[in-house]
């Protein structure tokens, strides 16, 4: 689905690497990938445009926060889409 849009689970990884090194800029560029993918899938769930914008704020809130429990043997974006679909349904 989103795989034109993702790029590689390699280029993720090497991105969480350096963020996790002191390379606050690396997440920053986590956030600039992923933002569409992310608004898309909360906007699917909530239908709403201001909605799925505050949830996507949240989300990215969410992985800065848990990124400590990401699990490198699985696909970065399957667990933060999976994050954008939990929040945009608790929402």
């Amino acid at each position: 689905m989103a795989s034109n849009v993702i790029g590689t689970d390699e280029q993720d990884q090497a991105l969480l690497s350096r963020y996790r090194g002191g390379d606050v800029g690396a997440f920053s560029s986590i956030v600039l990938k992923y933002q569409k993918p992310v608004y898309n899938a909360a906007f699917r769930v909530l239908g709403n445009v201001d909605d799925a914008t505050d949830i996507a704020q949240i989300v990215f809130l969410r992985v800065f926060e848990r990124l400590e429990n990401y699990d490198s043997q699985y696909r970065f974006f399957s667990w933060l889409y999976r994050i954008a679909i939990n929040e945009a349904i608790d929402f």
